[in-house]
């Protein structure tokens, strides 16, 4: 009739909208041609279903468990990353071609210590494949949620199924692609740079990175109402991140009040540990790295739980914010 429901919009929500937004006359056309339909079509499909024996109406159900709810959801997230396979394709290569450039800039990097800027060099390699991390893995899931936003409110206000389950299942099936994209990374990048560190630490501080770097960009994205807003506020998540990486200024350096940003970057503890398992083979470059960047490898504990309160963190005020929001659809 002209007006096609829209795409993730309730049939029904839209066909009320469409009857309240028209004119006497256009009403009038529209109810016409619903009267010609339901006399020439509808009413016999509904004395046709009436005729059949099992046609008895639905008992009441309760709400199904967590588990189920988990378990149905993370199916569901599965065949959409399966079926967006332009996506998933697009993710590995542009994971692959960062990774590629980054490898030839710093090739043969770990063997040049000893040259002039050869170690400030090591360090800027190991830096810029955590921000290539960074980067990969922020930016789905940053306009994911403004996306299905629609989705989402109506499913919830529905009692579908609950936030917690819905945030579980998107992180069981974002676990297995964040580790795929790190192991890509340094598989690319690891021997043609002449890394030293092992190499399957690399790839969990990789995949902890991602993980942790993705909270922060879902928070942001539980935290505004459509993908433009989102895309916007996108400097606040990779700015202060490349700023306290010790990349352009060692933290000892930024005055102390503004210190406390470093504790909610990512990046900062990633690169740290990168670090600590990368030089790990010379006392000297670790005494450097300790007494210009602060990277203590005595607290290499201490990176990896300050990362793993991130990823925990945001994700729990993402899940708040989005569970607040999904209270006012009604």
């Amino acid at each position: 009739m002209g007006h096609p429901v829209a795409l993730q919009h309730n049939p029904a929500d839209h066909m009320l909208f469409v009857i309240q937004t028209q004119t006497k006359e256009e009403l009038a056309t529209f109810c016409q041609s619903w009267a010609e339909e339901e006399k020439t079509v509808i009413l016999s499909q509904i004395a046709d279903v009436r005729s059949r024996p099992a046609t008895l109406p639905p008992t009441a159900l309760r709400g199904k468990s967590c588990i189920l709810q988990l378990s149905l959801l993370v199916q569901r997230e599965l065949r959409e990353v399966m079926r967006n396979k332009i996506g998933l394709i697009m993710r590995f290569a542009v994971n692959g071609v960062l990774g590629l450039l980054f490898a030839f800039i710093f090739q043969g990097i770990g063997g040049k210590d000893n040259e002039p800027g050869g170690f400030q060099g090591h360090f800027g390699a190991v830096c810029n494949m955590m921000i290539g991390t960074m980067f990969s893995s922020s930016q789905p899931l940053l306009l994911q949620f403004p996306l299905e936003r629609p989705v989402f409110l109506r499913e919830y206000g529905s009692n579908m199924y609950g936030v917690i389950p819905y945030f579980l299942a998107k992180t069981v099936v974002e676990i297995p692609l964040s580790f795929l994209t790190a192991l890509e990374s340094w598989l690319i990048a690891y021997w043609v740079m002449d890394l030293s560190g092992n190499f399957m630490y690399l790839v969990l501080i990789g995949t902890a990175l991602s993980l942790a770097a993705a909270s922060t960009a879902l928070f942001i994205g539980c935290s505004v109402s459509n993908a433009q807003s989102a895309q916007e506020l996108a400097p606040l998540i990779f700015v202060p991140q490349i700023m306290f990486a010790g990349i352009f200024i060692p933290i000892g350096l930024v005055p102390v009040w503004l210190r406390w940003l470093q504790y909610i970057c990512a990046l900062k503890y990633a690169i740290n540990l990168g670090c600590v398992v990368e030089f790990d083979y010379s006392p000297v470059f670790k005494a450097e790295l300790k007494q210009t960047q602060n990277i203590d490898p005595d607290q290499a504990w201490l990176y990896a739980l300050i990362l793993a309160c991130i990823f925990v963190g945001f994700r729990f005020l993402a899940m708040l914010n989005l569970r607040r929001k999904a209270q006012f659809v009604f």
